[in-house]
């Protein structure tokens, strides 16, 4: 029997030594190449980890921003809405990105999977993020109009609170001198001469208030759109003339001259009671404005295919700020001789609906405070009938 460690055996021992150290050295390699990718691996984890930390403080952002876009529109809950689903899709991706990391050491195969969906859930993240910057944009400007409504508001409250003290005042100045003229009538403390200036008094303040009133109507009808004409073809000249008639004791008591310019323009198509009422409108409005011994000027000429009324005085004038306001309902300019002249500013804005239903248009011009007004009228002709002859 042979001894262990013969030559006979000698040459297969090497040769199993050396199978045994190049397995050894393939298995070094192996764990060579597995601790390069455990360590891509963990990379690849810190990696997850700092995109998780961004996801969380991303969702902190979201939560804020859905706070704030609750107090601004009733609308806004739409968007909330958006914004909650976006936050969803970006919690299914954290989960998504957990569960890679989970299986992630597994196989090279699922790390590879993995990282085709970490590119698709970028992206996503990328347009996520942009889709909410381009969301915070809008709700900016949105945030914008609102803080501009909420100012013209503010505004529209004011004008109303001192229209309601305008009304308040223009209506207990007439209603308290009628009250007090007929107490005097009624106790029969006025002769008969008194007696007959008491009524005369009492009758002007109540046209006042007819007058007040009538404003108000018009402007309800013009808001709520029951604003009609009687349209039928008419010389202007013979409006403007009706209208300087019903004004001329108001021209006569303050000693303002008068200087009219009229000439033909032919027929026009309008309802002449309406467009008798701009005119005396126009007409009121710079007497009232105009001091004693002021002037006043009416022209109406042809321009074109249009008819022009110009109503110009030599008064207050208008301020340049309030020039863009003059045709504004309940709007007046804020100085004390305007104050004075009392009124519920609703005159010009009625002019100029009035104007516009007939197709025309309406405009005001002023040099500037104490320089005096000029308000033009222009109205489209009614164009003659070609001669079929």
């Amino acid at each position: 029997m042979a001894r262990v460690g013969s030559p006979a055996q000698s040459p297969a021992k090497e040769r199993s030594l050396a199978e045994v150290l190049e397995s050894e050295a393939r298995l070094c390699e192996q764990v060579q190449v597995l601790e390069l990718r455990m360590a891509k691996a963990e990379e690849r984890r810190r990696a997850l980890i700092h995109i998780m930390r961004d996801l969380d403080q991303l969702n902190k952002r979201l939560a804020d921003q859905r706070k704030a876009m609750l107090h601004i529109l009733v609308d806004y809950e739409r968007d909330r809405s958006r914004l909650a689903q976006q936050t969803e899709c970006l919690d299914n991706s954290r989960r998504a990105l957990l569960h890679i990391l989970q299986d992630s050491h597994h196989s090279n195969q699922r790390l590879e999977k993995s990282r085709k969906a970490m590119i698709h859930i970028m992206d996503d993240l990328r347009k996520t993020t942009e889709a909410m910057q381009l969301r915070e944009h809008e709700l900016r400007d949105k945030q914008r109009m609102v803080e501009e409504r909420t100012h013209e508001l503010r505004e529209a409250n004011r004008i109303k609170d001192e229209f309601l003290a305008t009304l308040s005042h223009e209506l207990r100045t007439p209603l308290n001198a009628i009250l007090g003229w007929v107490q005097l009538l009624g106790e029969g403390a006025l002769n008969e001469e008194a007696a007959t200036d008491a009524i005369q008094r009492v009758e002007r303040n109540t046209k006042s208030l007819v007058k007040m009133i009538d404003d108000l109507l018009d402007v309800s009808r013009i808001i709520t759109g029951k604003f009609k004409l009687e349209v039928r073809p008419i010389e202007l000249g013979l409006v403007i003339a009706a209208a300087i008639e019903a004004v001329r004791p108001a021209i006569e008591a303050k000693g303002i001259q008068l200087g009219l310019a009229l000439e033909p323009v032919g027929l026009i198509s309008g309802d002449p009671s309406r467009l008798q009422q701009v005119v005396w409108n126009l007409l009121s409005n710079a007497i009232k404005f105009t001091p004693p011994g002021g002037r006043v000027e009416v022209r109406l000429e042809q321009v074109g295919a249009n008819a022009l009324i110009t109503v110009s005085d030599t008064g207050e004038g208008i301020p340049e700020t309030f020039l863009p306001h003059v045709f504004d309902r309940f709007r007046q300019a804020d100085n004390a001789f305007t104050r004075e002249q009392g009124g519920l500013g609703l005159g010009l804005a009625i002019v100029r609906h009035l104007v516009e239903m007939h197709g025309g248009a309406v405009r005001a011009d002023s040099p500037g405070r104490g320089k005096g007004a000029t308000f033009t009228v222009t109205l489209p002709r009614i164009r003659p009938h070609p001669n079929l002859e």
